[in-house]
């Protein structure tokens, strides 16, 4: 099996995801190393905004360019990691992250409220509100947007500590709310420890780890 993985909006889930992917691998029973998956980590300078926002004629040819690559190297499964251009990928062998993460959300819940902490372009265009059926989504005011855009920044940056002062506040808000939190970001997941979100990173980490068989 050969894996590809795209990344670069942002840069640094790219390389959380591999080093948890690996340590799951582990976990499942590989231990030499011929017994891990070949993977590909295609690190592309997309030309994201701090919002989710992008020219999406420039970005289609980011893409392309990015899934050349993969296509040439024969990949089977192929895992990108940014919720907002998830309408522009069009390949047979890519896991979609948000009809997985969508998917466990009407798995798990049932007429529950559920909040997507998320990118500006991401909440506006529903790209998560648009796929849940079996719940009630919780549309976030300009103002809560506003501070999710801020906790990306802050995580971009690399200022972690202050990224999740604003996260653990912002969740034990809405947990008072009984709000059920969906990450629909993957910058997120670098500073999540939170069991009760479902992390959309996490999701389709899941999701890759099914389909490999170890050697």
């Amino acid at each position: 099996m050969k894996i590809g993985i795209i990344t670069g909006a942002g840069a640094l889930i790219g390389a959380k995801f591999y080093n948890d992917l690996i340590v799951s691998l582990n976990k499942k029973g590989a231990i030499n190393d011929h017994e891990y998956p070949e993977i590909i980590l295609h690190q592309y300078p997309f030309n994201l905004n701090d919002k989710g926002y992008f020219d999406t004629n420039k970005t289609i040819k980011n893409i392309n360019n990015s899934l050349k690559l993969m296509n040439d190297s024969n990949i089977n499964t192929l895992v990108y990691l940014c919720n907002s251009i998830t309408e522009l990928i069009q390949d047979k062998n890519a896991i979609n992250i948000i009809d997985e993460t969508t998917k466990k959300i009407d798995y798990i819940y049932k007429n529950e409220k559920i909040k997507i902490i998320a990118s500006e372009y991401t909440i506006k265009n529903r790209l998560y509100a648009n796929r849940i059926m079996e719940n009630d989504v919780i549309e976030s005011t300009q103002s809560e947007i506003d501070i999710y855009t801020d906790i990306i920044n802050l995580i971009l940056q690399g200022k972690n500590k202050e990224a999740k002062k604003i996260y653990k506040d912002l969740i034990k808000e809405y947990k008072k709310k009984n709000y059920k939190v969906i990450l629909g970001c993957t910058e997120f997941n670098i500073i999540n420890k939170n069991k009760e979100v479902i992390d959309c990173v996490e999701v389709i980490k899941e999701s890759l780890l099914e389909q490999i068989k170890l050697k």
